[in-house]
């Protein structure tokens, strides 16, 4: 088996530092509908090249997007709004 398979998912952003210490991840992108992935043409505003999920939340027909930027401590939300 893998060993990645069997890690244990939390509801956090990494933490250098801590597991636990991260930021919880917005609560409505579990079960949600994950419209694209991926990152951005080089941009200078996104630290560690930067992370873009654009999702629809369960029961609703709107896309959000979420930004994370990375660092060499973890990772950090720079936006998550609705985009429609």
């Amino acid at each position: 088996m893998n060993r990645y398979a069997e890690l244990e998912v939390i509801p956090k952003l990494a933490d250098y530092f801590h597991a636990d210490a991260g930021a919880a991840i917005p609560a409505d992108i579990s079960g949600s509908k994950i419209v694209r992935f991926g990152t951005a043409v080089a941009d200078p505003r996104l630290a560690g090249g930067g992370l873009i999920i654009d999702y629809i939340p369960a029961g609703s027909e709107r896309i959000k997007r979420l930004v994370l930027e990375f660092s060499d401590t973890g990772m950090d939300f720079t936006f998550c709004e609705f985009l429609q």
